[in-house]
Protein backbone atom coordinates (compact mmCIF):
# COMPACT_ATOMS: atom_id res chain seq x y z
CA UNK A 1 0.00 0.00 0.00
CA UNK A 2 1.30 3.07 -0.53
CA UNK A 3 0.30 6.64 0.67
CA UNK A 4 0.94 9.96 0.02
CA UNK A 5 0.18 12.97 1.44
CA UNK A 6 0.35 16.90 -0.53
CA UNK A 7 1.97 19.02 1.78
CA UNK A 8 2.89 22.69 0.67
CA UNK A 9 4.11 24.05 3.77
CA UNK A 10 8.09 24.10 3.40
CA UNK A 11 10.34 23.11 6.45
CA UNK A 12 12.79 25.21 7.78
CA UNK A 13 15.32 22.89 5.53
CA UNK A 14 13.60 23.98 2.44
CA UNK A 15 13.44 27.41 3.22
CA UNK A 16 17.02 27.48 3.69
CA UNK A 17 17.77 26.03 0.16
CA UNK A 18 15.81 29.45 -1.35
CA UNK A 19 18.36 31.78 0.33
CA UNK A 20 19.26 33.66 -2.67
CA UNK A 21 16.36 32.85 -5.32
CA UNK A 22 13.65 34.98 -6.57
CA UNK A 23 11.03 32.43 -4.49
CA UNK A 24 12.42 34.18 -1.74
CA UNK A 25 12.09 37.45 -2.48
CA UNK A 26 8.42 36.69 -3.95
CA UNK A 27 7.44 35.24 -0.58
CA UNK A 28 8.78 37.91 1.53
CA UNK A 29 6.37 40.10 -0.73
CA UNK A 30 3.50 38.27 0.34
CA UNK A 31 3.57 37.93 3.99
CA UNK A 32 1.02 37.88 6.60
CA UNK A 33 2.01 38.41 10.37
CA UNK A 34 -0.60 36.26 13.02
CA UNK A 35 -1.17 37.18 16.54
CA UNK A 36 -2.58 34.30 18.60
CA UNK A 37 -4.74 35.75 21.47
CA UNK A 38 -4.36 33.23 23.77
CA UNK A 39 -0.80 31.19 24.15
CA UNK A 40 -1.34 27.79 22.55
CA UNK A 41 0.22 24.37 23.52
CA UNK A 42 2.88 23.69 21.84
CA UNK A 43 3.29 27.44 20.29
CA UNK A 44 6.12 26.84 17.92
CA UNK A 45 2.93 25.44 16.04
CA UNK A 46 -0.39 26.95 14.02
CA UNK A 47 -3.46 25.15 13.11
CA UNK A 48 -3.53 24.73 9.70
CA UNK A 49 -6.94 23.79 8.70
CA UNK A 50 -8.26 26.72 11.22
CA UNK A 51 -6.37 29.47 9.31
CA UNK A 52 -7.34 28.62 5.71
CA UNK A 53 -3.74 27.04 4.48
CA UNK A 54 -4.99 23.50 3.45
CA UNK A 55 -6.38 25.83 0.73
CA UNK A 56 -3.36 27.37 -0.43
CA UNK A 57 -1.78 26.06 -3.82
CA UNK A 58 1.20 26.79 -3.48
CA UNK A 59 4.11 27.11 -1.30
CA UNK A 60 3.92 28.89 1.86
CA UNK A 61 6.31 28.82 5.15
CA UNK A 62 5.56 29.53 9.05
CA UNK A 63 8.17 30.61 11.40
CA UNK A 64 7.51 32.30 14.72
CA UNK A 65 8.31 35.56 15.57
CA UNK A 66 10.87 35.45 18.24
CA UNK A 67 9.77 37.96 20.79
CA UNK A 68 6.76 36.83 20.98
CA UNK A 69 5.34 32.94 21.31
CA UNK A 70 1.74 33.86 19.98
CA UNK A 71 2.79 35.80 16.96
CA UNK A 72 3.79 34.21 13.49
CA UNK A 73 4.93 34.84 10.06
CA UNK A 74 3.36 33.34 6.63
CA UNK A 75 5.00 33.97 3.75
CA UNK A 76 3.32 32.38 0.74
CA UNK A 77 4.24 32.26 -2.70
CA UNK A 78 1.32 33.57 -3.94
CA UNK A 79 -0.22 36.35 -3.55
CA UNK A 80 -3.93 34.91 -4.22
CA UNK A 81 -2.70 32.24 -1.25
CA UNK A 82 -2.39 35.57 0.74
CA UNK A 83 -5.98 36.59 -0.01
CA UNK A 84 -7.48 33.61 0.40
CA UNK A 85 -5.84 32.68 4.07
CA UNK A 86 -7.01 36.88 4.78
CA UNK A 87 -10.30 36.23 3.70
CA UNK A 88 -10.68 33.19 5.61
CA UNK A 89 -9.33 34.73 8.92
CA UNK A 90 -11.61 37.54 8.33
CA UNK A 91 -14.33 35.25 8.02
CA UNK A 92 -13.74 33.37 11.18
CA UNK A 93 -13.16 37.00 13.00
CA UNK A 94 -17.19 38.03 11.54
CA UNK A 95 -18.33 34.78 13.36
CA UNK A 96 -16.82 35.17 16.61
CA UNK A 97 -17.89 39.02 17.06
Amino acid sequence: MIKWFNNTELSGADFDLLRGSELLVTMMHNKLVIVVGKPMSGASRLPVDDIGLAKCAGLYYIRPVAKNKGTFEILFEFRSDLAIVQEHLTLCKLKQD
